[in-house]
């Protein structure tokens, strides 16, 4: 046989079994080229061995399982039977040739040159294969010499032979060289599928996609079901848009190489087309199981790490993603956005410049440098930087509006006008980008513009209520309140459930005539059939401040389900409805109906999962979130989730081995040792909890948590000395609020209250403005029920930070304490900077309720009540308004216990605005 005219693998196969002398029924090679046939590679694989078994000094038999082999993606058990095969007097021409392009492919060069570095073949044109091969080998590996050495040995110019010359010819920069010799080698009759495959990779790296396609087509039409080709030709599909086709080959290798990396591989990429990140996080956990130095792999881990706030477990990642491959620019990106988000703004500058040396002329990366320096200040540096942003082609209607935003700030008024008239230009059709350049051309109060962009847009879209809108937020800058109220509606005219109007017409809500309009158009969206959860809450939300019946609230969640059983938004908040209102049998109805509905939605699983384990059911949300985390092993906030239902089942022993496996798994997780060791604690094994604190401490870049972790092991053990010691170590290594909050509040758990005071104020003098001290100090008077005092410090913290919505409300819950009636506006503070936290419109309501506003303050508290139905104040609070009101609450309804609040329930937590905007 002749490798290079090729005769495909199933040809081979079929010509072995009609040489076979045997009955088909009971013949192996038969069997086995049967199963081949049907697809069924795992049968055939058996039937193959059994062939062996039966006739081990057999090449046919040899060949025909090493291609089944090959095949399943098992490439060294390929390997094996192949050379065995030789050596039992099969073909070289055809054997040689196959083995190499295997230890190509498993990239064992050396191998490879070693073993057939000198050898020769019997025919011409596999000779010269071999030499084709043997010299792309030595191009990869930087030897040009010696591929040029095996070039000159060649006799026959075969599509191997004219693959080598194609990288030959590109090595040295002769593309045009290179795309001929190409060319002749797709020209040739029946080029074997490697060297298919191997124009593909050169026409993709080169920009040709279409060559590369049609190279890939025919490499998977010569070889059929090969997992590498498969896989590599459904990513190439995949990333040229066409992803119906790639699907289709995904359920090919999901039946004949279910284990293959390229499977999982494939799986992971269109799990993130179809938006699934945390089942593309699963396939890619599983590939780097096998390939731990997958780049394309680690850096989708990563992406989906980054945002899960799993930010050390990202890190490492593309810490190992840029040993190997320090240029490259998605990594750079993402490690970027890692630093800011972890607060590194030095290192995430450092980070952004090494992405600029790669792609200098990158529109996003130079936008984003622009951004940094202006936040610290460099505008001049911000202007140049954004103005090279917007010169490069294609130009981008948002970067020229940010363009014309900063020549604004600095006085260029007219560079500002040219530059966001060049962005309504360029921003044409496209929805996004209009919107954009509109809200910064209003931001700089170019209201013509405004006006003749929008009335151009209405021209156009007559009926689309977007362009209406956008006139209403004209109209409203422009001071024209009653037109921009006339288009909202108009708006609603277009579209009755679109719910940008309905959210602005819900602002304007200053008279009873509004209100009454405003509650018509929710009706009339909800009489549309809207499939916007958003709609059906806000309707829920307006009867919920009206006083409306249980029931009436719940045809609501009803008909909102009934319209799009598939929101996930909806159900949720319809489950955590009814079990605010003490019906558990309905909430589960809910909840098991999703997850019957969508069963591979992860987050209806684990809604039934939490459903349950509030009704009690705790061996039935043990088992659910137990499938959670057999999908997403590793998963740090399933599998702790898991293991506290597993202690709420009281299956405590097991939770301390899933903790210790996640620890295992994930060891830059500090989460993962803070639950080990508190269950530790809990278990009465204090030992155990402070060899889990040590772990964490000596793991790399974890010292900080790991002395945290410690210390409060030891404080809990009552073991003073070594607690203090580990604290001041922590304040040693750089976190010393940390440390100081943690030794005060230790000394007052020992009611050591004079040390602790001491220590308290000598850090309050070295740190006037520290928040973290202030509310150390503001939750140490409160305790005592000294509210003034804790007000005191609160409201330093307030001045510190007047946008700090948890500050605010803190403040505003020692003021209700004692009787300020301050409380009423600085609890409207804070619910207007999070208008969606239910502790926050519990103290509106204190405070409303004691300003006298008792209806007021049940609407707030009901409200409060659909965000966090488990909130045992929320629930406190409205049984004592309705009873003093002479409203009934029902039975289930009411509280066991009052679940009084402190102040600095978060932490002394930060807005921390200026890193929120980089």
């Amino acid at each position: 046989m002749r490798f290079g005219k090729g005769l495909t693998s199933t040809t081979v196969v079929a010509a072995l079994c009609l040489a076979a002398c045997s009955s088909p029924a009971t013949d192996p090679l038969q069997q086995g080229q049967a199963f081949v046939a049907k697809g069924e590679l795992a049968s055939a694989v058996i039937a193959f061995r059994n062939a062996v078994q039966a006739s081990p000094a057999a090449p046919p038999a040899r060949l025909a399982l090493g291609d089944a082999l090959e095949r399943t993606g098992d490439l060294t058990s390929a390997e094996q039977h192949y050379r065995r095969a030789l050596e039992l007097g099969g073909d070289p021409a055809y054997l040689v040739p196959k083995i190499a392009i295997i230890l190509m492919d498993r990239s064992d060069l050396m191998t490879l040159v070693h073993d057939f570095g000198g050898r020769e073949l019997p025919t011409a044109a596999a000779n010269s294969d071999l030499r084709g091969i043997l010299a792309s080998t030595y191009l990869i590996l930087g030897e040009k010499t010696k591929a040029l050495e095996e070039l000159s040995k060649v006799k026959v110019q075969t599509p191997a032979v004219r693959l080598a010359r194609a990288q030959l010819a590109l090595s040295e920069g002769r593309d045009a060289d290179a795309s001929a010799e190409l060319d002749r080698a797709l020209k040739e009759k029946e080029p074997p599928w490697w060297v298919l495959r191997a124009v593909a990779r050169v026409y993709w790296a080169k920009g040709n996609s279409e060559k590369a396609l049609d190279a890939m087509q025919s490499a998977h039409a010569r070889v059929g079901a090969h997992p590498d080709v498969m896989g590599e030709y459904a990513e190439k599909l995949l990333r040229a848009g066409k992803v119906d086709q790639a699907r289709k080959l995904l359920v090919q290798l999901k039946v004949q190489a279910p284990s293959h990396y390229r499977t999982a591989v494939l799986d992971a990429m269109l799990q993130v087309e179809s938006g699934n990140y945390e089942a593309a996080y699963a396939s890619a956990v599983r590939v780097l199981v096998a390939l731990p130095e997958h780049l394309p792999m680690l850096l989708l881990a990563a992406k989906v790490e980054v945002e899960r706030g799993e930010l050390l477990a990202a890190e490492t990642r593309l810490q190992k993603i840029l040993s190997q491959n320090p240029q490259m620019l998605e990594a750079l990106r993402l490690r970027y956005l890692l630093e800011l988000r972890q607060g590194k703004v030095q290192l995430a500058r450092s980070t952004l410049d090494k992405a600029l040396r790669v792609a200098p002329t990158d529109p996003g990366l130079l936008a984003a440098a622009a951004d940094l320096a202006w936040a610290r200040g460099d505008k001049g540096s911000a202007i140049r930087q954004i103005t090279l942003a917007s010169e490069q082609e294609p130009a981008q209607a948002p970067l020229l509006a940010r363009l014309a935003e900063m020549k604004h700030a600095v006085g260029q008024v007219e560079e500002a006008r040219n530059a966001i008239d060049r962005a309504i230009e360029l921003s044409g059709k496209q929805a996004t980008n209009r919107e954009a350049v509109l809200r910064a051309t209003l931001r700089m109060r170019f209201l013509d513009k405004a006006k003749a962009m929008v009335q151009s847009d209405i021209a156009k879209r007559a009926k689309d209520p977007e362009p209406l809108m956008w006139m209403a937020a004209v109209l409203g800058q422009e001071g024209n309140t009653q037109g921009a109220f006339e288009h909202t509606n108009l708006a609603l005219d277009a579209r009755a459930d679109y719910y940008p109007a309905l959210f602005a017409l819900a602002r304007m809500l200053n008279s009873p005539e509004r209100e009454k309009a405003y509650a018509q158009r929710l009706q009339t969206a909800l009489g549309s059939g809207s499939r916007d959860a958003r709609v059906y809450l806000d309707q829920v939300r307006r009867l919920q401040r009206s006083g409306a019946g249980v029931e009436q609230l719940g045809a609501v969640f009803d008909q909102g389900l009934k319209a799009d059983p598939r929101s996930v938004e909806l159900r949720d908040a319809a489950v955590r409805y009814w079990l605010a209102q003490g019906r558990k049998d309905r909430a589960l109805t809910l909840a098991t109906e999703g997850e019957a509905a969508q069963p591979d939605k992860v987050a209806l699983v684990a809604l039934a999962a939490s459903t349950n384990q509030a009704m009690g059911n705790h061996e039935t949300a043990v088992k659910k979130y137990g499938q959670l985390v057999a999908r997403f092993p590793g998963h740090v906030d399933w599998t702790l989730t898991y293991a506290g239902s597993l202690i709420q089942a009281g299956r405590s022993v097991e939770a301390l081995a899933v903790l210790g496996k996640l620890v295992a798994q994930r060891p830059e997780e500090p989460r993962a040792y803070r639950a080990l060791a508190t269950l530790q604690m809990d278990e009465k094994k204090p030992q155990d909890a402070v060899v889990t604190a040590h772990m964490l401490r000596d793991y790399p870049r974890l010292s900080l948590p790991g002395l945290l972790l410690l210390g409060d092991v030891y404080a809990r053990a009552g073991d003073k000395q070594e607690a203090l010691k580990a604290y001041a170590e922590l304040a040693k290594a750089g976190a010393g609020d940390v440390a100081m909050a943690r030794k005060i509040g230790l000394l007052d758990r020992l009611k050591l209250d004079a040390q602790a005071n001491t220590e308290l104020k000598q850090w309050l003098q070295s740190s006037p403005n520290n928040v973290q001290a202030l509310s150390l100090a503001a939750k140490r008077e409160y305790a005592k029920e000294n509210y003034a005092a804790s007000a005191h410090y609160l409201e330093r913290i307030v001045e510190l930070q007047p946008r700090n919505p948890t500050a605010l409300n803190d403040l505003a819950w020692c003021y209700t304490k004692s009787k300020n009636p301050a409380a009423l506006a600085v609890a409207k503070k804070a619910v207007e900077l999070d208008p969606q936290n239910a502790n926050l419109l519990d103290t509106l309501a204190e405070a409303q309720a004691l300003a006298g506003q008792t209806r007021e303050a049940m609407a707030t508290l009901r409200q409060a009540q659909l965000l966090a139905p488990e909130l045992v104040s929320v629930k406190s609070h409205l049984a004592q308004l309705s009873a003093g009101a002479g409203e009934q609450q029902p039975a289930e309804a009411l509280p066991l216990g009052a679940d009084e609040r402190k102040p600095d329930r978060n932490a002394a937590a930060r807005l921390q605005a200026d890193k929120n905007r980089l």
